[in-house]
């Protein structure tokens, strides 16, 4: 079959597709101008974007008082910086004079947020400390002087930062639902139950749409076509030199070379706001020395090693729609940013185990290059693919089937629910999320 379809009895072909989202999506099928309308992607960033709860990050980047990051928001520009008493901010990195960008710094010195354009200088909480000529300013500016503006609603969980551009919607424990597990897991794998988030972040863009990452990393089909010759490479490797085996990027190249119906067997999980994970697929068990390690240092902390930390874990590649990717086993997390309708970049963390031996973090060393960097013989597969759809999309209209597992629907009324993990079931399940924020109204 042709993978330009006609339309689909369910649904017209729309004709302004950038004012009517529900006409660009059916149960049984998506049209490609959700991937390539500039109008489509605007209300993304306003709607799905602005609506969720987005992670920009983890408190261990900005430890001490004056330490802060930079990332964005719903495509707003943020600025997260640690007070004197040991509180994180967001706030939109702009002056609340003309807008410039803020610079923030660490130290006795120092210890404030200013802005490089005319010198205006907020304290680290972002309380008005100073400007130029304030004399020469009203009374009334005077008197009650702009501070830096938050977001909307700022909350943590174990150590990750969530913010949310809207200050109504759920809460964040109830947003996460199951990816709550995903990210107890990796917390948990550290026998203090903290992560140090390392200074070492890589970045790539590619040009496609940003809901082509979320539409494949649980797409456990794709594995032995995209990435058939990696998984071909590894596995003559392994047989020449089986020591080689134990790698964990070519351990990620070997599993991709598994048939279908291995993943068959293997069950995804779905969550309420479109979030999903399915069963680990890859060798996620530690060398018996590394697991040894770990396991007295969990002893020496008066901590019990929680189960089946040797042999691993069942959780791989946790969604969190619509922004984040984590997988605990290997302390790596994704965040997604869209640029513009066929620009995306990924930018991905790794995170060491406070408390643990420095060897857990060797294997995550090697997953995070192997899935996220330009050296990645898996990634670039699945980039090239996406830059190609992109292509075909902007020239070749038309309605694309996302039918696989039909009968495996998540309901709205469920927070979660279990299906084959070869189901589109998943893909299904974010459009029905990507629908519900496109269509309610502005203050939900």
């Amino acid at each position: 079959m042709s993978s330009i379809m006609t339309q689909p009895e369910t649904a017209a072909c729309p004709a302004q597709p950038a004012v009517a989202a529900r006409t660009l999506v059916t149960r049984q099928a998506i049209h490609s101008a959700v991937y390539t309308d500039p109008g489509i992607f605007e209300a993304e960033m306003r709607h799905v974007f602005g609506k969720a709860w987005l992670l920009i990050g983890h408190e261990s980047q900005a430890p001490e008082a004056g330490d802060h990051f930079v990332t964005t928001a719903a495509g707003r520009p943020v600025l997260v910086v640690r007070d004197r008493s040991g509180k994180l901010h967001a706030f939109y990195n702009a002056c609340p004079h003309r807008g410039a960008r803020l610079r923030a710094q660490a130290g006795v010195g120092w210890p404030s947020i200013s802005c490089p354009y005319h010198g205006w200088t907020f304290q680290l909480d972002g309380a008005f400390l100073s400007l130029p000529a304030i004399d020469e300013y009203p009374e009334a500016f005077r008197a009650a002087p702009p501070r830096l503006r938050r977001l909307e609603a700022q909350e943590s969980y174990r150590g990750f930062l969530f913010v949310r551009t809207k200050a109504a919607g759920p809460s964040l424990e109830e947003f996460l639902g199951p990816i709550r597990d995903v990210i107890d897991d990796l917390v948990e794998r550290s026998p203090k139950h903290e992560l140090q988030c390392k200074p070492a972040i890589l970045r790539h863009r590619y040009r496609g749409n940003w809901k082509l990452t979320f539409e494949n990393l649980n797409d456990t089909i794709h594995a032995g076509f995209a990435h058939a010759v990696a998984a071909r490479i590894a596995s003559d490797l392994v047989a020449e030199t089986p020591e080689q085996g134990g790698d964990p990027l070519i351990g990620l190249m070997m599993a991709n070379g598994k048939p279908i119906s291995f993943f068959q067997g293997l069950r995804m999980t779905l969550g309420r706001y479109g979030h999903s994970y399915f069963e680990a697929h890859m060798p996620t068990a530690y060398p018996d020395e590394v697991a040894s390690a770990l396991a007295d240092s969990f002893t020496a902390n008066g901590r019990t090693p929680p189960r089946g930390l040797a042999a691993g874990n069942d959780k791989h590649l946790g969604l969190l729609y619509p922004n984040a990717v984590w997988h605990a086993r290997y302390q790596v997390v994704r965040m997604v940013y869209p640029i513009a309708p066929d620009e995306t970049e990924v930018v991905t963390l790794s995170f060491g185990l406070v408390g643990a031996p420095e060897s857990t973090y060797d294997s995550a060393r090697s997953y995070c290059n192997g899935s996220s960097s330009a050296m990645s013989p898996v990634i670039t597969d699945d980039l090239e693919i996406y830059e190609g759809i992109q292509a075909n999309y902007r020239h070749l209209t038309g309605w694309h089937p996302i039918t696989r597992g039909l009968d495996e629907d998540f309901s709205s009324d469920e927070s979660a629910r279990q299906v084959r993990a070869t189901s589109e079931a998943f893909i299904r399940n974010q459009y029905r999320t990507w629908l519900a924020y496109l269509e309610a109204p502005d203050h939900a």
